[in-house]
């Protein structure tokens, strides 16, 4: 389903999908060299996860590594060993001899390991094809006569790798002069099966025949090899050679013979799933057999079905961005990309074509988050600008203490919004009268006739801002207006989310402005309580409001933000609330308490808390009045609290309260000194207070010369 809002953009949109076609069309047929990469290592993965094909022959290697080395010798080792080892091997039915043997050496070495490969008469032995000068094709290096004479064939040992440098492919065919010359690996094959190879024209290309095995070539003449989970056998060339492995082990099989040490034996880098591995020459030799013997390899679609298929995802996948409903667009591209790596699979699966993935996937990918980008900047300006609106309610309900600050904020984000859409508040808050007369400017006067209680929309196509809204602001005493205008034409839901915010502002203004009365008001009735309080003790007056200051000054040193400053000023005023409901004879006695008397005492911030339940306070400056007598180590009142369970609030009081106390004159006492007011509080930190608490303290009051008692001399700590 098209959205109403859309459909006079359908056009431009069958352009945007049309050159979505074009450009899948280009990546899928002639990919860059990153996607190619990409493909190739997917393809590598993919073919990793295809089940073995079952083959007729076993392929068994028989390798010189380390442990041979040791053992024999530096290589290359006598000729003789080799030819011992093909006695050994009598009961294959074909050895690959994966070993260069280009010039002659010892002549009775040479002699034995001629007439052993003839009496085994199913040796293959390998050639090395080395470039030609200029366009000359490349040399032949055959093995010493004698050799070449006693091995039933011969075999190209070169491999290639491919464009990333990974051997992936094997060429069974290679060009000499006068023909072609076999692999080494389609050499054994054709000698184990007694089949000579035969390449077919097809309409799909060259295909490599060798019985009912059949495989594809590609335009170089070349064969996927399918590399198995599970290596070949390998035997270790020495134990061969010493008798250890029985002669059966080896009985109707394709052995191949190789060096598989480090700095004796050629190493390439394979595939490994979606990876790569390191491979010894005669290991890649023996998996390329394993490929020969069970054929089905597939190939590559030509590029015209490579470009079809680009086309194709990429196209859909714009189709589904621009038209389609969100949730059902990225199901339905998933679904795509599920029935790409599907499909894909499957034929692949067949052994007949293998598509390319990221070819398709990276222009189908590109159209589809391209048009989403497209739908959501072009044509969800609707849902951005009520983003915007929402969000910008939000903030000023949650960032916003004072009314003065709602005009700059609501101008930030209205600018933002007419830099994305277009949409300004030409002028807030006016009066009836105002509107008329600009209006009337405009020629469209009477369309203010049903603007008493309903926002109003005004087309003025002579001005050039075509289109304004009038939005009423009911106040008690006289309604005001809110003017929007904007130049393009808009979805009216878009430009009411704008006026919902600027409506949204002007109440929350309001309401601050009155809650701001309400505090001032609550502020004054606590603070008059604080009188009374002082009133009954003469002998503390002003310890609430000292306390307070102090505290807030405590607070601010600490970090605390505005709003958190603003309840501990509460918090500090109303800490000793409680004193209200205790005797004026139990505050004013000036010898001992008794414990009934002390016990009324330490009641006073619980009666305090009753007291104020039935007003609403800030929960900061009721944690501040209920926990300033709680003591750092659990052992305070009224409820013990321990630690950080005590409010930060509560532990700031604490040490303010404390300081007044002992700082103070009273008539039973003089005031304490500063410094040795901070020694005590210093002493009792982590005992009675937040030692944070207490480092702000003295941070901020201490004298200059005051130095933590810990941190002095002995002989002073002494005299103090």
């Amino acid at each position: 389903m098209i959205p109403k809002a859309w459909r006079g953009r359908r056009s431009g949109f069958s352009l945007l999908v049309l050159a979505a076609g074009l450009l899948g069309a280009l990546l899928g047929a002639s990919p860059p060299a990153p996607v190619r990469d990409l493909d190739r290592r997917a393809f590598d993965l993919r073919l990793s996860l295809l089940p073995e094909v079952p083959v007729p022959l076993e392929v068994v290697l028989v390798l010189a590594r380390e442990e041979t080395l040791a053992r024999m010798g530096r290589w290359p080792w006598p000729r003789r060993y080799h030819a011992a080892l093909l006695d050994r091997l009598g009961e294959a039915r074909t050895v690959v001899l994966d070993i260069l043997f280009p010039e002659g050496g010892d002549p009775e070495d040479d002699a034995l390991l001629a007439r052993a490969a003839a009496r085994h008469g199913r040796v293959v032995a390998a050639i090395h094809l080395a470039p030609g000068q200029g366009k000359a094709p490349p040399r032949i290096l055959p093995p010493y006569d004698a050799l070449f004479r006693g091995v039933a064939d011969v075999g190209v040992t070169n491999v290639e790798a491919d464009e990333d440098g990974v051997f992936r492919y094997a060429v069974p065919l290679w060009p000499v002069a006068g023909g072609v010359a076999p692999s080494l690996s389609l050499a054994g094959v054709s000698l184990a099966l007694g089949l000579k190879p035969e390449v077919e024209e097809s309409p799909r290309g060259l295909i490599l025949r060798l019985g009912k095995a059949r495989l594809d070539l590609d335009g170089d003449r070349r064969v996927w090899v399918r590399f198995s989970r599970v290596p070949p056998r390998v035997f270790e060339y020495g134990d061969v050679l010493e008798g250890k492995v029985p002669p059966e082990a080896f009985r109707d099989r394709i052995v191949v013979v190789g060096v598989a040490a480090a700095g004796a034996g050629d190493v390439v880098t394979a595939p490994n799933g979606g990876g790569v591995r390191s491979l010894f020459g005669a290991q890649f030799n023996g998996e390329t057999i394993r490929t020969l013997l069970g054929g089905g390899t597939p190939r590559w679609i030509p590029p015209w079905a490579a470009a079809l298929l680009g086309a194709l995802v990429a196209s859909l996948g714009a189709v589904l961005a621009l038209f389609a409903r969100p949730l059902w667009a990225a199901l339905g591209f998933g679904g795509l990309v599920v029935l790409l790596l599907g499909g894909e699979q499957a034929l692949l699966a067949s052994g007949l074509w293998a598509a390319p993935l990221a070819g398709p996937l990276t222009p189908g990918v590109l159209t589809f988050g391209t048009g989403l980008y497209l739908r959501f900047r072009v044509l969800h300006g609707e849902e951005r600008t009520h983003r915007l609106s929402v969000f910008g309610i939000l903030d000023l309900v949650r960032e916003t203490r004072d009314p003065k600050e709602i005009p700059e904020r609501l101008a930030s984000v209205l600018a933002e919004i007419r830099a994305q859409d277009g949409i300004e508040v030409e002028s807030p808050g006016l009066s009836f009268r105002e509107v008329f007369e600009r209006t009337r400017a405009l020629g469209v006067e009477e369309a203010l006739e049903g603007a008493g209680k309903e926002a109003v929309v005004l087309e003025t196509p002579r001005d050039p801002w075509r289109f304004r809204m009038i939005v009423p602001l009911p106040e008690e005493e006289e309604t005001r207006y809110l003017l929007l205008r904007w130049r393009r034409s808009l979805p009216l839901e878009q430009v009411r989310s704008v006026a919902a915010l600027a409506v949204a502002a002007d109440w929350f203004a309001r309401a601050l402005t009155e809650a701001k009365k309400q505090k001032e008001t609550l502020y004054q009735t606590v603070a008059a309580m604080v009188e009374a309080i002082d009133a009954k003790d003469p002998v503390t007056a002003g310890h609430s409001r000292r306390v307070c200051d102090l505290s807030v000054e405590l607070a601010r040193h600490l970090g605390a933000d505005e709003r958190t400053l603003e309840e501990i000023t509460f918090g500090g005023i109303i800490h000793d609330v409680g004193k209200l409901g205790i005797p004026d004879a139990v505050l004013g006695k000036q010898g001992k308490l008794t414990d009934e008397e002390f016990a009324l005492i330490r009641s006073h911030p619980s009666v305090g808390e009753r007291i104020l339940a039935p007003v609403s306070l800030p929960e900061v400056a009721k944690q501040a009045m209920a926990e300033h007598h709680e003591k750092w180590n659990g052992r305070g009142y009224p409820r013990g609290l321990k630690g950080t369970e005590i409010s930060l609030a509560g532990r700031i009081v604490a040490v303010a309260d404390v300081y007044d106390a002992l700082a103070s004159d009273r008539p039973y006492k003089k005031g304490w000194p500063l410094a040795e007011v901070c020694d005590l509080l210093y002493k009792q930190s982590r005992e009675d207070f937040d030692p944070d608490v207490v480092q702000a303290f003295w941070e901020m009051k201490a004298p200059e010369d005051w130095v933590p008692p810990d941190r002095r001399p002995p002989t002073e700590n002494a005299s103090s």
